[in-house]
């Protein structure tokens, strides 16, 4: 208790878990008042990076305030919130990823026109290769936490780290958590590649009604828009996360792995979705995926790292296990040498080391 008897002083953490909870309620106004007040609590520059981070969030959604010129207003204050975050922490690589999306700093694409758009290989790797880091990523500690990545996985689960190519063999290689996933990460790695984000990637299915329930997004000629985003489990998405550390360089992968680690016997749905790379400029209307795979154990699928793509939601019969759908995802960016110095080297997000 406080001297004299009163009731402690509120603290940074206390602010901070409030702004949280409001955030969620929807108490927007509130929410922003609670991470303002967590500023001015902040002991050290990561609680303050952490607050201004979260507060940059909050303004930065376009519905905050109601949208309409009082949301752009607030957008400016969001990239007011990210930099003084990027000032505390300068190795924020999220806080300069929204700042570049506030900007509007255009991706830089190094994809050839010639690169397949899809490549698939049914056996992606040696039987027992796979076996052992099928067990390593299903008894692996971090994989069910909520997914740390954009809103595009909210609802999904697992664990991402970060890392450049000095990262890989001074930090990874050595990491207790992260070695059992070393064979799909060494296998698939392009030899230009120098940037990379790892993702185990959690969907769980959803309980059908009946076991005569159709699949959750059946394809079919003229049946309406199953593609669109309210019917995926992973939203319509780019791949620009990788960790690069300034508001002016933002590079799209170059290529993207994903190694189908478990797949639920009689799931349906939860296939991948890929989109051909587009033209500058929003569509009308989202046509439908150009490239469709069906998920199954080992199955490792290779993109266009500037295709769009998504997964369509999946469910289990009625009465099904509650087992998961479970990948893992290699985002591999070709970055200029110059550019290398202001990638992190190692970052496990939202994990202690």
């Amino acid at each position: 208790a406080a001297a004299g008897g009163g009731a402690p002083a509120p603290t940074f953490e206390s602010h901070f878990a409030a702004a949280g909870c409001l955030g969620r309620l929807g108490r927007t106004a509130e929410a922003e008042a609670a991470y303002r007040a967590a500023i001015g609590a902040a002991r050290d520059d990561k609680q303050g990076h952490d607050a201004h981070f979260n507060l940059g969030n909050l303004l930065r959604r376009a519905d905050a305030y109601g949208g309409g010129a009082g949301a752009r207003s607030r957008a400016a204050e969001a990239a007011a919130a990210f930099e003084a975050a990027v000032r505390l922490v300068p190795t924020s690589a999220d806080a300069y990823y929204q700042l570049r999306r506030l900007r509007g700093v255009p991706h830089t694409v190094t994809c050839p026109a010639d690169q397949p758009l899809v490549e698939v290989r049914p056996r992606g790797l040696a039987d027992r290769t796979f076996s052992g880091l099928a067990a390593a990523v299903q008894s692996h500690p971090w994989l069910m936490r909520p997914n740390r990545l954009s809103e595009s996985f909210a609802g999904t689960r697992g664990f991402v780290v970060r890392f450049n190519r000095r990262g890989l063999d001074a930090r990874v290689r050595s990491h207790p958590q992260l070695q059992g996933l070393l064979p799909f990460v060494d296998a698939a790695a392009l030899p230009a590649a120098n940037v990379f984000v790892l993702n185990v990637l959690v969907v769980r299915p959803a309980a059908a009604a009946s076991t005569d329930a159709p699949p959750p997004a059946p394809p079919q000629e003229g049946g309406g828009a199953w593609w669109e985003d309210a019917q995926l489990a992973v939203k319509r998405h780019l791949d620009i996360t990788g960790a690069i550390c300034s508001a002016s360089h933002s590079y799209v992968a170059h290529q993207v792995d994903v190694l189908y680690v478990a797949v639920p016997a009689g799931m349906r749905g939860g296939r991948l979705l890929v989109w051909p790379p587009e033209p500058p400029g929003r569509p009308a209307s989202v046509p439908p995926p150009a490239e469709i795979v069906a998920p199954a154990a080992n199955i490792w699928v290779s993109f266009r790292g500037d295709a769009k793509h998504g997964v369509e939601r999946c469910d289990l019969p009625s009465g099904g296990s509650d087992a998961v759908r479970v990948s893992l995802v290699l985002e591999q960016y070709v970055c200029p040498e110059a550019v290398l110095p202001l990638s992190q080297t190692f970052e496990i997000v939202g994990v202690r080391p």
